[in-house]
């Protein structure tokens, strides 16, 4: 199999703090390329050792790479600063954060490797998913790394994996075995003796004398589990920091990173200590990917008062992963605010106030600053301007017959949903539904929240089919479709699923419009803008990057799940002719 790697390492992005571990790092990746099949001229190092780091070296890289249609899987590894911006990875370049557009942005590069025409891309990130520190890090824009070009056939597999979970670091940690100032990766020492053969029981298959094959899947498990046994062992059981790995994996059960003769396998070794007694150092991961799955699976399988009756008991003494699915399914059970407005149609808030509320010339009535209807006449929806207390805004469809429901924990957005008015036509089937859809859009929203609402080809239809069945009700739930059906880089269960969106409300929404790969600008799409925040990074890909979005994007809050806009976005949202 014709095999390229592609190994980054950023010691020093601008003036942030220069990184210890991951020259040495990237250049034992590079010994196991050479060492394990990958021909010396398909082994490319890029490093800031000798020079800057920039995205034009890459992104040459990969161009000559995708060109000459030989690559059967493609690794790209990267070591150095990373960060989170509204739910989106970045990666640090020597340039970064002073040039904006010198970081990496990794997932609209994945959604390009998505269609690169190569049958398996493998990106490693060995970089902290931790929110920006400073005014200019708040401003990252990032570049792709891949070219932008429409292979022929379907979407190619690609793997991600993460050093960390979303919102933590990764860790460089000093050897205290050295008598020198050395640092390590612990996430890439591990990494390395999976992918050296030094682990034994992740290979398949397990009868003597066949040829064994790691596979990403057990790899996802090995890291997760040993990763976090490796810190404490080094910082203490009761240390503040941990890291606990994830990973994304689309390929499938056929895909391995690496083969082995089971006659040339090293000896195994014992890279982290065995697990002590009481809970398992991992169980964050179990509880954020593990658990919520098993309740989705729960929730669409019809099994709702099982879950909601248990999850408290269950859930509640796990990590905090488990505690936000808990306190998610409670919210949503524990509807607030008034469940019917005269006007059939308009917004409530809890965790914040409302100060204004512009509605491009749609009649406003307030009952506190709390509630307030809104009068759409005969519109399916209408963009409405929630100008908040603290001078920040939200910009949603007011949505004929729905109540929207906003919930704010500090400055994080954390929830939208859309409700029927209990005095219009919708209610009644609503009504029947409610349970199963409350606990529906809690393990979701929790588990979006956490970076692990992950469908799969199982579970995937069945989701599908009960967003048929709720129809029109609450169309939030096909925003969270598009973005797990995006994933799994099929469009076309986004577009079967906008038709019923359409279908119910009359109207689509832009997120579900972008990743159905349809024109966003359409008169009946609404905001004009991605709702959830993460959708930002892939506005450019998509080709919905407009010189109005562009403005904007610089305004938009980088610690909400949903779009929040800072107060600075102001003057530019009321310049915009609101439904008109």
């Amino acid at each position: 199999m014709n095999r390229v790697a592609v190994i980054i390492a950023v010691k020093k992005a601008g003036r942030l703090p220069e990184l210890q571990a991951v020259l040495e790092g990237a250049g034992k990746m590079r010994d196991w390329a050479l060492e394990h099949g990958f021909e010396p001229d398909s082994v490319i190092s890029i490093t800031d050792e000798s020079a800057p780091v920039t995205v034009r070296r890459i992104v040459d890289a990969i161009k000559e790479v995708v060109k000459a249609r030989t690559c059967e899987q493609l690794f790209i590894y990267f070591a150095g600063h990373g960060v989170n911006l509204r739910y989106s990875e970045y990666w640090l370049l020597s340039e970064a954060p002073d040039d904006a557009n010198e970081a990496v942005n990794v997932a609209a590069s994945v959604q390009l490797a998505k269609r690169c025409g190569i049958p398996h891309v493998v990106f490693i990130s060995d970089a902290c998913r931790t929110a920006p520190e400073g005014i200019q890090a708040q401003s990252i824009s990032g570049s792709q790394i891949f070219p932008n070009q429409a292979a022929a056939g379907p979407s190619q597999a690609v793997d991600v994996f993460y050093a960390s979970l979303l919102g933590e670091p990764a860790l460089e940690i000093r050897d205290g075995n050295e008598t020198t100032s050395r640092y390590q990766s612990l996430y890439t020492r591990a990494l390395l003796s999976a992918l050296q053969g030094e682990q034994p029981s992740l290979l398949d298959p397990k009868e003597p004398n066949v040829r064994k094959y790691l596979r990403p899947h057990k790899l996802k498990r090995y890291l997760s589990d040993t990763v976090p046994r490796l810190v404490a062992a080094k910082l203490g059981l009761l240390a503040s920091h941990t890291q606990v790995p994830d990973a994304d994996i689309l390929s499938d059960e056929f895909a391995f990173l690496q083969d082995f003769d089971p006659g040339a396998l090293p000896l195994p070794q014992d890279v982290a200590p065995p697990q002590t007694r009481g809970p398992s150092i991992s169980q964050p991961l179990q509880t954020r990917a593990s658990i919520t799955s098993v309740v989705l699976q729960q929730v669409l399988q019809g099994e709702v008062g099982d879950v909601l009756k248990n999850v408290n008991a269950s859930l509640s003494r796990s990590a905090a992963g488990g505690r936000s699915v808990s306190e998610a399914l409670q919210r949503e059970a524990n509807s607030f605010g008034p469940t019917h407005f005269e006007t059939n149609c308009g917004f409530k808030v809890q965790g914040a106030k409302f100060k204004a509320i512009h509605a491009g010339g749609l009649n406003i009535e307030w009952q506190s600053p709390e509630v307030a209807c809104v009068i759409v006449g005969d519109r399916p929806m209408a963009n409405v301007i929630l100008e908040m207390a603290d001078g920040r805004a939200v910009v949603l469809p007011a949505i004929r017959h729905f109540i929207a429901a906003l919930t704010f924990n500090g400055e994080d957005l954390i929830n939208i949903s859309y409700e029927p008015s209990d005095h219009s036509v919708v209610w009644q089937e609503y009504s029947q539904v409610r349970e199963e859809l409350a606990a529906l859009r809690a393990v979701i929203s929790s588990s979006v929240h956490m970076g692990v609402f992950r469908l799969n080809a199982q579970n995937a239809p069945q989701f599908i089919e009960r967003i048929r069945y709720f129809k029109g009700i609450d169309p939030t739930l096909a925003i969270y479709a598009a973005y797990s059906y995006h994933r799994m880089g099929n469009p076309d269960l986004i577009r079967d699923m906008e038709v019923y969106l359409v279908g119910g409300l009359s109207a689509s929404l832009f997120d579900v419009a972008l990743l159905a790969e349809r024109d966003t600008s359409a008169s009946n799409t609404y905001p004009f803008f991605p709702m959830l925040a993460q959708g930002w990074s892939l506005l450019e890909v998509f080709g919905a990057l407009t010189g109005e979005l562009k403005e904007l994007q610089p305004h938009v809050t980088n610690n909400s799940l949903w779009t929040v806009f800072k107060p600075s976005a102001m003057p530019l949202l009321l310049n915009r002719k609101l439904n008109q």
